[in-house]
């Protein structure tokens, strides 16, 4: 498969996740989610007085949005995104909590579920977070849909554990998977002791001040977040993969500008060139010829995911578990994690039929 090709497989078959009353917009050109001149396409919501803002906490002025930083809540695109590109940036204010600790807020990406429905005060999402030397941690944030049932917010992400003996990113690290703590991005400095204004001595954000630019990459069910140009921080098998994004207030002046999202750019290969990872959708079939049951022993041959623009072959490699899955689950909307073999199938010349070597597989959350 050529790399247009494997770009392409990619695209069409990450995840959105949790169903909504929208469908989440992949957006096919940079998009300002930020006029520059109102709060026109944004929702607002607080803590203490919900879709009211008689503080004016959230004001635009001069092309910027000024946060008073007074109470807790957020701003909210009033439309769902998926598979993009957000830019943001951000400087502090002058006003603080009147504690001791960082100045605090964050980007929330994925929000889902009712406002307030994490605490009162956020939504279901995965926190990108901007306090001061901890900016570009993962936070994952759950609540309760509107029947108040949790939302299973997670993500998992390679890690290696610091001298403190907190996990931060690092890529080919040991996989841990994030309920309900926190991933420290990979310079994270153990000790931080988080004072106001206070710096680690690797961060990358600007100084006080100044502005710094934030980019939260969300493809798929994948994240990485890049602050001033440097890689940070990176999450995979995100649940939700879709939602709002919002602008948090946590009790600090923060302004925030050029806030936007683009299309992906194709991704780079990170093999020898002879696969490539994909996440799918679709539903899960056996294929009816010969033998069907007990499983043949090249049973790979004869299972198959088919969906929206996919048909593909699965190569269990003879897990016995994933046979077992399969044959629990036919016919049931299953969500595939492998790497398409180019030395299988047809590659470069039929790409939506190719021999996917399966690394995990999951019922979907909802079936459609």
């Amino acid at each position: 498969m050529n790399a247009r090709a494997s770009w392409i497989l990619a695209g069409l078959l990450a995840s959105a996740s949790l169903a909504s009353a929208q469908e989440p917009i992949a957006p096919k050109e940079t998009t300002k989610l930020f006029n520059g001149k109102n709060l026109d396409g944004w929702t607002t919501w607080l803590k203490d007085t919900k879709r009211d803002d008689p503080r004016q906490v959230f004001t635009v002025k001069d092309g910027i949005i000024h946060v008073s930083g007074d109470g807790f809540g957020y701003l909210a695109t009033a439309k769902e995104y998926r598979d993009y590109h957000l830019s943001v940036e951000y400087k502090w204010g002058k006003k603080t909590d009147g504690g001791k600790h960082v100045r605090n807020s964050g980007i929330l990406l994925h929000a889902i579920g009712p406002d307030g429905g994490a605490g009162g005060a956020w939504m279901s999402c995965i926190e990108c977070q901007l306090a001061q030397g901890c900016v570009g941690d993962l936070i994952v944030i759950r609540g309760k849909d509107k029947d108040g049932k949790l939302i299973p917010v997670e993500l998992k992400a390679e890690t290696a554990l610091g001298s403190d003996k907190r996990p931060r990113w690092k890529a080919g690290g040991e996989v841990m998977t994030f309920s309900n703590r926190q991933l420290w991005w990979n310079k994270h400095e153990a000790g931080f002791k988080e004072l106001l204004d206070t710096r680690g001595k690797d961060d990358v954000e600007s100084p006080l001040g100044e502005w710094t630019k934030v980019e939260c990459i969300c493809r798929g069910s994948k994240i990485e977040i890049r602050v001033n140009g440097t890689t940070v921080n990176k999450a995979l098998d995100v649940f939700p993969a879709a939602g709002k994004i919002l602008l948090q207030t946590e009790g600090f002046e923060v302004f925030f500008r050029n806030v936007d999202v683009r299309p992906l750019e194709p991704p780079k290969e990170e093999d020898d060139g002879s696969y490539a990872k994909v996440e799918m959708r679709g539903k899960l079939t056996y294929y009816r010829s010969g033998e069907r049951w007990p499983v043949p022993e090249r049973a790979h041959e004869f299972w198959t995911l088919s969906g929206k623009n996919v048909y593909c072959t699965l190569h269990f490699d003879k897990n016995k578990e994933f046979l077992e899955f399969a044959k629990k689950n036919e016919g049931k909307t299953v969500i595939v994690r492998g790497t398409v073999d180019r030395n299988r199938g047809t590659p470069g010349v039929a790409w939506n039929h190719v021999t996917v070597t399966v690394t995990s597989i999951e019922v979907a959350k909802e079936d459609p």
